[in-house]
């Protein structure tokens, strides 16, 4: 499953995938599985149309991200390597839901909100944790 997603990110973002290389073997398919979903819920802003619609497909991902506290992982690859290489690591599905914050603010936005700054702390913070 997490060749899947580091090929994803491979094609997709290739310099991500790249910086993940670079992290020790204990903490890779979590890290490369940290930086897909964010790189989902960017995939998301980049391509709504309508702002409502992206604000509804973020939603869903917060909700999808929130409820693996409580053991639903949806028939969603992306969730599913979540909860295989992130929550046995103590990463929270709530803590990835603040994720969600840091591009829901970027729908139908002309500058970068101060939230997607944040937000990207949170990203390097996870990331952090992950190596330790």
């Amino acid at each position: 499953m997490t060749d899947a997603i580091a090929g994803d990110l491979k094609a997709r973002d290739r310099d991500r995938w790249l910086a993940s290389l670079y992290a020790p073997e204990r903490a890779r398919a979590g890290l490369v599985t940290l930086l897909a979903l964010d790189m989902e819920l960017g995939q998301v802003v980049a391509t709504t149309t309508e702002p409502m619609i992206g604000q509804i497909r973020l939603a869903w991902w917060r909700e999808a991200l929130e409820g693996l506290d409580v053991g639903r992982v949806p028939a969603q690859p992306l969730l599913a390597a979540v909860a295989e290489t992130l929550v046995p690591h103590d990463v929270t599905g709530a803590e990835l839901a603040g994720l969600e914050d840091r591009w829901v603010d970027l729908i139908a936005s002309d500058d970068v909100p101060d939230s997607h700054v944040a937000g990207g702390g949170l990203l390097f913070a996870l990331a952090a944790r992950l190596l330790g």
